[in-house]
């Protein structure tokens, strides 16, 4: 099994965060509703890679570059999105309402992802059917079409869901007149909306409604820049305040505001300029964590923060309702780290820790809370790669910020 063995290392220097995943994903979907696209800052990841390939097999062409992603979907043809490259990614779920819009039906493969919990996709599900689609579930395919013509509605989302939001956004352009209520918006949402605007769709979001009237793109070739990635940038807050000094460039404060005054309130040595952040290693005050819905602090961010939190001064606890196998990460480290693990909350007691450890990713942001710890105080992570996942360039990154690595291959 591939790993990687990392030495404990102070860490300088500057980093530049990538375009947002989460954004890419669905705006390159909603790209084929018009003649060309041309995305700027959009990161060469797995997960944009394996979505490339999905488009070039419905006949679209596509040419990616230093970040510039160039479609042409003119020629789109439809086809069941039963490739392997669907069941290998979640945000392939995006593309069925606008295979929907184009062509008022969808088979598609149960889509992949990250496999730290059971993630269902019944709350997309009954989206589609509460506005007129046919759903039939068979194994591992779904099919999608549309069973009734309804031009007005008004539809509360059934949970919590980001991706079945941003479905919900996708899907509600077909329609001559509809609210949805109950969406969970991130700044990645928000991203894909001013996208739609862009192109010439009249969608107004306030608080968490969204209302949408019958338009028709009237941009048939669009450029636009994709947000950077505000996972990435507090990967690398966190990994600053654990492991040396990083000025973190190309960032939106704004989208990472709420935990970025949490962490200057704990006493983390953070300052803000223009478009820019510095850490410094710090040992800040202990806090809670409890995952919730944006402003707050995303599910995502859980593992990252809270490896952050593992060498702060105090103690507190960190709760996950949204995913609770997010906490795997703890287990990972139960051993060597003085925490206490009871259900979906973890205990903890900060410490300033120096012990090498041997770890397996299961998911990408605990494979990224997995390189936080082990770039502190040394380590080897299996199955490391899937951190490939989500961030641009990572080792190379963490390598001009001074770390020291080495990956292997071991039986």
């Amino acid at each position: 099994m591939d790993a990687i063995i990392i030495e404990p290392k102070k860490l300088a220097g500057s980093v530049t965060i990538s375009g947002s995943k989460n954004a890419s994903l669905p705006i390159i979907c909603a790209s084929l509703l018009i003649d060309e696209a041309y995305l700027i800052n959009v990161p060469k990841i797995k997960d944009i890679m394996l979505l490339i390939e999905i488009l070039k097999k419905l006949n679209c062409i596509v040419y990616f570059k230093r970040n510039y992603l160039y479609i042409n979907s003119k020629n789109i043809e439809y086809k069941p999105l039963v490739f392997e490259e669907v069941e290998k990614i979640r945000g392939s779920y995006y593309l069925i309402p606008i295979m929907l819009n184009l062509f008022h039906k969808c088979e598609i493969a149960m889509p992949g992802g990250c496999s730290f919990d059971k993630r269902p996709i019944d709350i997309h599900l009954e989206l589609f059917k509460n506005l007129g689609y046919k759903v039939i579930e068979n194994n591992n395919i779904i099919s999608i079409e549309l069973n009734e013509k309804i031009k007005k509605i008004e539809y509360c989302l059934k949970g919590l869901s980001v991706g079945a939001s941003i479905n919900a956004i996708l899907i509600s352009i077909d329609f001559d007149y509809i609210v949805i209520d109950g969406l969970n918006i991130e700044p990645e949402g928000r991203d894909l909306i001013n996208f739609l605007r862009g192109i010439g769709f009249d969608i107004m979001c306030i608080g968490r409604r969204c209302i949408t009237k019958k338009t028709i793109p009237n941009k048939l070739i669009y450029r636009y820049k994709i947000i950077p990635d505000r996972m990435e940038m507090m990967t690398f807050i966190a990994m600053g305040l654990l492991c040396g000094e990083i000025t973190i460039k190309n960032i939106d404060i704004n989208q990472i505001r709420y935990p970025l005054d949490v962490l200057k309130k704990s006493e983390y040595n953070i300052s803000e300029k223009k478009n820019k952040i510095i850490v410094k290693k710090s040992r800040g005050k202990a806090f809670n964590i409890e995952a919730s819905i944006y402003p707050f602090m995303p599910t995502d961010m859980q593992p990252i923060l809270g490896i952050l939190l593992m060498f702060s001064r105090g103690n507190g606890y960190i709760y996950d309702s949204v995913y609770p196998n997010r906490i795997q990460i703890y287990k990972e480290l139960n051993n060597i780290l003085d925490i206490n693990i009871i259900g979906n909350r973890v205990y903890y007691v900060g410490n300033d820790y120096h012990i090498n450890i041997d770890s397996m990713a299961s998911d990408l942001r605990n494979a990224a809370g997995l390189f936080l710890y082990s770039l502190r105080c040394g380590g080897t992570i299996y199955n490391y790669k899937i951190i490939e996942r989500g961030y641009e360039d990572f080792y190379k990154k963490i390598k001009k910020l001074g770390a020291k690595f080495t990956r292997v291959s071991k039986k």
